[in-house]
């Protein structure tokens, strides 16, 4: 599967939409197109798979509230959020951001495995927030 990976705008309101409301049932709020400001979306020909919120910030950038399409398959998964958690460490990196700090749900172990092994995120004491530091 071949994601590329974009910042969301405005038109993106109704993908968001979908996949945060699947990751997210919890919550009940009304997307505008305002709301896609710092929204990273992952798509395959034109299809949105995933999203994730990407705050950036001096010295820390923030990865959170990554929503990934229930209906993909696990390899197509990771796929997925490869590319997000890749893009969001990238611009965050060339952005200034001192530390990275991602909020993984406990449900999310695929994501947190991810970070952990590809870029050597460690967990924090506070529950389900891993760190990692990305200063030369």
């Amino acid at each position: 599967m071949n994601v590329t990976v974009r910042f969301a705008d405005p038109t993106d309101a109704g993908a968001l939409s979908r996949l945060t409301a699947n990751a997210f049932s919890e919550l009940s709020f009304t997307w505008t197109g305002e709301d896609t400001k710092g929204w990273l979306l992952a798509e395959s020909e034109g299809y949105p798979l995933g999203t994730m919120q990407m705050l950036l910030g001096r010295p820390i950038g923030r990865l959170e509230m990554l929503s990934i399409d229930q209906q993909l398959r696990p390899k197509d998964r990771h796929s997925v959020i490869t590319a997000l958690a890749n893009t969001g460490v990238s611009v965050l990196s060339s952005t200034g951001s001192q530390f990275i700090v991602a909020n993984v749900e406990d449900s999310n172990k695929g994501f947190r495995r991810f970070l952990k092994r590809a870029y050597g995120f460690k967990a924090t004491h506070r529950v389900n927030l891993y760190a990692l530091d990305i200063r030369d």
